[in-house]
């Protein structure tokens, strides 16, 4: 009976009463801020939180697709709690799809129709605002904010700014009203797309910032085409992940969009609350596209070039910590 009354109960985060977190290669932060966005997942990512705190525990081994070069002191510390248990880990990433290049050493492929307004949006900017000069904004396939008066918001300071930019939005949550639409392509410096090529996006040497809700996957990319990023983090692995890039004072995040009962709550680095407002929000962005443009902007860029250039090394030596480690794998358990 005790087992039937507990199957029904809801799985739930870990308890968020603001105590300070102290995570190996992070900035002190409060339990709240892996939660940043109030989202329809929410549920779905409390039940992947308590299995994973269940099964990393009960594993044989850990395979971490992440990379030494990129967070080695998180690595150091899973590996040791490892070893206390008597059991490997292996840090086997970043996994690409295929060898990092630099941008605009390779023709473009053009597969489509929307590739095709892409690449021509792509050039036209280069050619109108140069190099470096264009946002691309996505949340990945599934994200998207309950609140969206902030993503209008945002919207509204990029044009008022006068600065290019494509946002795509496919997540099935999204409602992209018929008006905003037309503010953009009214615009003439932006353009919005159900779904974009973002490789092909990444690669164009118009494209000078990413703002992303900060999955692996997209940071993984960003390294490759070494498009510094500005972070608008949901949960799971997304916060950490921005925490991380910003220790290493390699990228930016969008405060005044966070929302929800964990979400608007004060940041640990604030001294005063901000106000998580779509008017915030947009003087956040406006703010935020001038240091783009300065030297904060260019110091961060060059960081966060530093870390892409470390992490897409990760396999080219031979004694390299994720080559080393697949090699161990291999050895026992094949």
């Amino acid at each position: 009976m005790k087992e039937k009354i507990a199957a029904k109960e809801p799985i739930e985060f870990h308890d968020c009463v603001g105590n300070t977190v102290n995570v190996p290669g992070l900035n002190p932060h409060y339990d709240y801020e892996w939660y940043p966005q109030k989202t329809p997942l929410l549920p779905v990512a409390a039940i992947f939180e308590r299995s994973g705190a269940i099964y990393i525990r009960e594993a044989d081994a850990l395979i971490c697709v992440s990379a030494d070069a990129f967070e080695p002191e998180a690595v150091a510390a899973v590996k040791g709690w490892y070893t206390s248990m008597n059991k490997a880990c292996y840090s086997v990433g970043p996994l690409f799809i295929h060898d990092p290049q630099k941008r605009g050493t390779s023709p473009i492929q053009i597969e489509n129709e929307t590739d095709a307004v892409v690449k021509n949006f792509l050039d036209r900017i280069e050619g109108e605002f140069g190099e470096n000069s264009m946002i691309y904004m996505s949340f990945g396939t599934i994200f998207w904010p309950d609140e969206s008066d902030r993503v209008w918001a945002v919207i509204d300071g990029l044009i008022e700014k006068r600065q290019p930019f494509i946002f795509s939005h496919p997540s099935p949550f999204q409602q992209f009203s018929s008006e905003m639409k037309e503010k953009i392509r009214d615009s003439g410096i932006a353009l919005e797309l159900d779904w974009s090529p973002q490789e092909l996006i990444l690669t164009h040497p118009a494209t000078g910032w990413f703002i992303t809700h900060g999955g692996w996957n997209s940071i993984q990319e960003a390294f490759v085409h070494r498009v510094p990023l500005i972070f608008w983090p949901f949960h799971a692995d997304q916060p950490y992940n921005a925490m991380r890039i910003l220790a290493l004072n390699a990228g930016f995040e969008l405060i005044e969009v966070r929302n929800g009962p964990h979400g608007a709550r004060i940041p640990f680095r604030y001294k005063e609350m901000p106000a998580f407002t779509a008017d915030s929000a947009k003087a956040e962005i406006i703010s935020l596209i001038d240091k783009l443009k300065g030297e904060e902007g260019s110091a961060v860029r060059k960081n966060f070039n530093a870390i892409a250039n470390r992490v897409n090394k990760a396999w080219d030596e031979p004694d390299g910590e994720s080559r080393k480690d697949v090699q161990a794998l291999l050895e026992k358990y094949l």
